[in-house]
């Protein structure tokens, strides 16, 4: 297509009046062949481009605000662009460009909920003419759904790193005191075993003694007391030990939690699981001196 600038134009306006029927259809086709050639411009790009009057009312669009706006093919024109962007604040959008030398570009995002959810950009331009009047505008809306989408899940992905690694060094932290108190409760239980036998035997050797005195009721109380002591000492032990495994087993689940993986599915018995459940809760149960009655149906199939 031969190029068309505007001197080219301002020459034929010059001397329009003498043009004859042939220059003039000339001249015609040039134009259209001008129109057509940026409209298929305009069609090609990928945002949405809307030209309105003084008012608001769109006088063109490209094929892209067909599919992102739900606009019409035939019949949009002098329709207002508030009809197909509800959301769109136009005297707002109006004051905030401006008028004559003083006008400016507006850039402002929101989401469109038809024909499809959007989230979009959107910028606003006035069409200058001579004189302080707009002849109209232009809007860009940029569709932004996807960078959007990307940059949330970026973000996303970064805030799972971070608190991975807050939550590696928070059960390292943990997990170093919790090591520690299980090798001190096996001590413990060592030297509670050691002292317990150390007493059955002196128990016995006082039984068994020869030309010593009975034993007194008070010495008896005392011994049972004693063992009753060596008793309550190894159940706080045992307590302890399970308190201990439960929290080692809340940080593997919370780490596993961080740091998701696919699903194992298997087939199990429901009263294994069932059980298994109680038991991890029966600590917390004994605690609050709850009592606990199962009524589990044993032919149950695995699922």
């Amino acid at each position: 297509m031969e190029g068309f600038n505007s001197s080219f134009l301002d020459k034929v306006l010059g001397r329009i009046d003498r043009l004859n029927a042939e220059d003039l259809q000339s001249v015609v086709a040039r134009l259209e062949e001008q129109r057509q050639f940026f409209e298929t411009v305009f069609n090609v790009i990928e945002d949405c481009i809307l030209v309105l009057n003084p008012l608001g009312k769109l006088l063109y669009c490209n094929r892209v605000a067909f599919e992102l706006l739900g606009i019409p093919f035939d019949g949009y024109e002098n329709k207002p662009v508030t009809r197909f962007i509800p959301d769109l604040e136009w005297e707002k959008l109006v004051q905030s460009i401006g008028e004559g030398s003083s006008s400016r570009m507006v850039r402002l995002e929101f989401d469109i909920r038809y024909p499809k959810s959007r989230f979009v950009r959107l910028f606003a331009s006035a069409i200058e003419r001579q004189g302080d009047e707009h002849a109209g505008y232009v809007l860009v809306l940029h569709d932004v759904t996807e960078t959007r989408k990307q940059t949330y899940e970026a973000i996303e992905s970064e805030r799972v790193h971070t608190l991975t690694l807050l939550a590696g060094s928070v059960a390292h932290e943990i997990g170093n005191p919790l090591n520690a108190l299980h090798i001190h409760l096996q001590l413990i239980a060592r030297e509670t075993t050691k002292l317990r036998e150390a007493f059955e035997r002196q128990s016995k050797q006082k039984k068994r003694g020869r030309g010593r005195p009975r034993l007194s009721v008070e010495s008896e109380d005392a011994d049972l007391d004693l063992n009753k002591g060596f008793n309550r000492l190894e159940s706080f032990i045992e307590t302890s030990r399970g308190e201990i495994n439960r929290l080692e087993y809340i940080i593997t689940q919370f780490l596993q939690a961080i740091r998701p993986s696919a699903p194992d599915r298997k087939t199990d018995q429901p009263n294994k699981v069932v059980l298994e459940t109680l038991d991890l809760l029966r600590p917390e149960l004994d605690n609050r001196g709850i009592e606990l009655v199962t009524e589990l149906d044993n032919d149950l199939p695995d699922t």
